[in-house]
């Protein structure tokens, strides 16, 4: 029974997900808008680190699985800054989307 609510969670959040990238590639901005380069370039920049730690977990997940838990600090730490400038770069993808 979990397993099936946990299929119905992720299917739902990816067709939510889906719907915002084509929102987000549809968007059109509008004139005098303030665009914000640095906090851009710091989520894509973060989202490839992302993007490499989980490519380089599906390859090797012995040894990044090892090297957590030698450094259990870092890895909470690595995972907090990821999470924390995750959050704090959706204030304004926030106000753009409503």
């Amino acid at each position: 029974m979990v397993v099936l609510l946990l299929t119905v969670s992720a299917l739902v959040q990816a067709v939510i997900a889906i719907n915002k990238v084509r929102q987000a590639i549809a968007y059109v901005p509008i004139a005098g808008m303030k665009s914000y380069p640095v906090a851009t370039a710091i989520a894509v920049l973060l989202a490839i680190v992302i993007i490499a730690l989980a490519g380089y977990a599906l390859l090797d997940f012995a040894g990044m699985s090892a090297w957590a838990q030698d450094n259990p600090g870092k890895a909470v730490g690595i995972a907090f800054a990821c999470m924390w400038i995750l959050m704090l770069s959706q204030v304004p993808l926030a106000a753009v989307t409503g």
